[in-house]
């Protein structure tokens, strides 16, 4: 079981089969946890453990970060890492560019909500924030796998074409700076609202609107899926056969008996 755990959540080059491991009585699960788990009880079964970096927010923390990053490392198969994304357009009380600016796309109008290039550097700034944060908790946390959240509680002000520059941005980063195995959270339904449905089929649309102020560094519609489902461990698996961008399903979500989020390989 921890070698079929390695492929998916290391390497995620070769399919498993749920199938498999449910007929040979060994299910491949693992919970995700974050800040609201802070004054809670942390799950003691699972193979392995994911850990939300922030405070539902980009440029924040978790304030439980180095107490939950020590569960999921202890777990069988080791630990990963999630990020919030959101793009607050046209401002931010963090970092958010002046017109004109070139950090590192260009910024061609800030005040507006629309603007590819701005919410692209709005993304590529989280990202710098997030990765430094999360090492100082570990210096290794770079060779994890990562994922990055997309969710309609957090504040996405754009259109699909610059919402997705911003998740583009922090991709980029993350993928410049050492992290080479992402991942996208979400349901079909807050990524076809968020992105405007961002898939292979329709990414070359994208980047033509991209094209005046960035050129994409990586295939962010190439990057394996987690979905969240509303199920249990049984209706879970059918997403496994499902795709928001086009891209490969790796693992699906339910919330389990206890309350925890439950994850299970597909």
């Amino acid at each position: 079981m921890r070698v079929v755990v390695l492929a998916a959540l290391t390497t995620l080059t070769t399919a498993v089969t749920m199938s498999t491991a449910w007929a040979a009585g060994t299910p491949v699960f693992g919970h995700d946890i974050s800040y609201p788990q802070c004054n809670g009880a942390l799950p003691t079964d699972g193979t392995f453990g994911i850990v939300g970096i922030n405070n539902g927010r980009p440029f924040s923390v978790n304030p439980c970060l180095t107490r939950q990053y020590r569960w999921a490392a202890a777990t069988p198969s080791g630990a990963s890492v999630y990020v919030n994304t959101a793009n607050p357009a046209p401002r931010s009380a963090f970092h958010w560019p002046a017109t004109g600016a070139k950090d590192p796309a260009l910024c061609a109008d800030s005040r507006s909500r629309t603007d590819p290039g701005c919410a692209y550097d709005y993304g590529w700034h989280a990202g710098a924030d997030t990765l430094a944060r999360a090492r100082t908790v570990d210096s290794a946390v770079v060779g994890l796998h990562w994922w990055l959240d997309v969710e309609t509680q957090n504040a996405w002000n754009g259109d699909g074409v610059s919402n997705t520059a911003m998740l583009q941005g922090m991709y980029d980063y993350l993928r410049s700076h050492g992290v080479t195995r992402i991942g996208l959270y979400s349901t079909a339904s807050q990524w076809k609202r968020i992105t405007g449905g961002y898939t292979g089929s329709s990414a070359a649309s994208y980047k033509a609107a991209w094209r005046k102020e960035f050129a994409a560094k990586y295939a962010l519609h190439a990057l394996p899926l987690w979905i969240a489902t509303s199920g249990n461990s049984t209706t879970a698996l059918t997403a496994c056969a499902t795709s928001f961008t086009g891209a490969r399903t790796a693992m699906v979500q339910y919330t389990d008996a206890q309350g925890f989020d439950t994850n299970i390989i597909c």
